[in-house]
């Protein structure tokens, strides 16, 4: 490239693009009106600039990468930014309308004693909702664009203490306090703001948390405000259809009617862990519209339009920083009442579960174990120092297990039942167990396949699950006595759910599953007396 610019061409940036990466905004420029991105040569495998390509082409716009040096970059920007100040009398009227929006939407909401102001851009829409008495409610709905516009003046015109850039890639806190305030009930006001799924769509969110100046204040003038309900899920529960018993289903709802605490999900991945808790956040959803729900996925697996998603990205991950951690840290202060996070996997993330769920949240996750019981030895062993039983094992912070696995189910077409010749093709080992279990009259095993089932012998999986409902006799076995002796215990009440193995052979003596597959998707099958020995 020979330097040369036509810095006429250059064009003002698309608000519907992407944000320039913070740490290569003074390492790159874009030439809008050639759809060319300059950087020098030892940036052009940089993950950020591949990922803001990448993103701008999911949003219909392709760039080329040009190669020139530092210096002649730094000479377009400046071009840019002249262009851009050129330009600002024509946009004075729109920033000024702007922030009379936003101003006269926060002093609505103090003037009805809002505690908090939610601002959803959604992708397609942006939906304001107050919380008032502790629940939500939608006050208005409007466009994308003026959605994205009024938290722009909130955090550029508005806010008194906040970071010198606006960058929506990244969650940032603001405060509004001051003479802003004047006038109003208000003494402060925390923001905190930042990018949610679906993020190609521009989607995002805008926490604001009115603090007053004396409590139970209450307009003399408090105007009539017509709010709706947010919108819930439509259907109803669907891990019945997947394979969870009614009584599992009653334990689950009792443990999820809990204010706070850690629901955890355990099993290998592939056994649907994060399909159930969708279902179960929808069913929360479904009960109480008002509260929020708010999820850090890595990534995001089911759209959830009751939620605030907040995504942990491919470049993020690149980073080598913890944000499960990091984002739940955020979570904290974005006025959730539920808050799912897609794993628990390192020290800072289950210590930041144990304070959001000590702090009244609901945490449901997953924890990657094959057995339920050794969850505490699974946290504890990360870093005995920070994180000891005793600080856990407590039934308020871990509300409940879910242990699970998918099973293959047999196709009735097709199978065939056990008999004198086909218990030949079971294992001897195997075929003794199973003897331990009951009648044998209607175990089934794998056909040769047909046309029902595309000749693979099964029609879908099913569900396999044990729900564990901790208490306290339950933990302090864990603090006193370890896995095996808590497992031992706790299986041996009259009012505890069976085994997950025990589940699975239920399937297998009504001819639903192939014993064989218990061995390769649920546990190794032992005789009866054997499974909660």
């Amino acid at each position: 490239m020979d330097g040369e610019f036509n810095t006429s061409a250059v064009a003002i940036p698309p608000s519907d693009l992407p944000e320039i990466p913070p740490s290569l905004s003074r390492r790159m420029a874009v030439d809008y009106a050639r759809n060319k991105v300059l950087v020098q040569e030892s940036d052009k495998s940089h993950t950020l600039l591949l990922t803001w390509i990448d993103k701008c082409r999911v949003k219909g716009r392709k760039f080329t990468v040009e190669y020139t040096d530092l210096d002649h970059i730094v000479f377009f920007l400046e071009s840019q930014e002249a262009e851009y100040k050129a330009t600002m009398p024509e946009r004075v009227e729109e920033v000024l309308e702007n922030r009379d929006a936003a101003l006269k939407l926060l002093f609505h909401a103090a003037s009805c004693n809002v505690s908090d102001i939610h601002i959803l851009l959604r992708g397609t829409h942006t939906e304001i909702q107050f919380r008032e008495d502790g629940e939500l409610a939608v006050a208005s709905r409007t466009t994308q664009s003026e959605g994205a516009a009024i938290i722009r003046a909130f955090y550029q015109g508005i806010a008194t203490i906040k970071e010198a850039s606006f960058t929506p890639s990244e969650v940032q806190n603001a405060q509004i306090s001051g003479s802003v305030l004047q006038g109003s009930p208000l003494t402060s006001v925390r923001i905190v703001r930042g990018p949610a799924y679906p993020e190609e769509g521009g989607g995002g969110f805008m926490i604001l948390r009115l603090q007053y100046g004396r409590t139970n204040y209450s307009s003399p003038a408090r105007p009539i405000v017509k709010l709706q309900k947010p919108r819930a899920p439509q259907g109803r529960m669907a891990l019945g259809h997947m394979g969870y018993k009614q009584e599992q289903l009653e334990r689950l709802e009792f443990i999820m009617e809990g204010p706070s605490g850690l629901t955890i999900f355990t099993g290998p991945t592939g056994s649907g862990k994060t399909t159930s808790l969708f279902e179960l956040l929808k069913q929360l959803a479904r009960r109480s519209p008002g509260k929020r729900i708010l999820t850090i996925e890595d990534p995001v697996e089911y759209p959830m339009s009751f939620a605030i998603q907040l995504v942990i990205s491919a470049a993020m991950r690149g980073e080598g920083r913890d944000f499960f951690a990091e984002f739940l840290r955020h979570a904290l202060r974005m006025d959730p009442d539920t808050i799912f996070l897609g794993e628990l996997r390192s020290v800072e993330t289950f210590l930041a579960a144990f304070q959001a769920a000590m702090t009244g949240h609901r945490v449901p996750s997953t924890v990657h174990v094959e057995d339920p019981f050794s969850v505490p030895d699974r946290i504890e062993i990360m870093d005995p120092g920070r994180l000891p039983r005793k600080m856990f094992c407590n039934s308020k912070i871990i509300r409940g297990i879910i242990n699970q696995r998918l099973t293959p189910l047999l196709c009735p077409a097709c199978s065939v039942r056990l008999t004198d010749k086909t218990c030949e093709l079971i294992h001897p080992r195997l075929m003794s167990a199973l003897k331990t279990y009951g009648n044998l009259a209607d175990v089934r095993l794998r056909g040769e396949g047909c046309d029902a089932c595309h000749r693979k012998g099964i029609k879908g999986r099913r569900a396999v699950a044990e729900v564990i409902h901790t208490d306290q006799r339950l933990m302090n076995d864990f603090i006193n006595h370890g896995p095996d002796e808590a497992r031992r215990n706790f299986r041996a009440r009259s009012d505890t759910d069976n085994s997950i193995l025990s589940t699975a052979m239920e399937m297998v003596l009504a001819g639903e599953l192939d014993p064989r597959d218990v061995g390769d998707n649920v546990d190794v099958v032992v005789p009866k007396e054997q499974v909660n020995a």
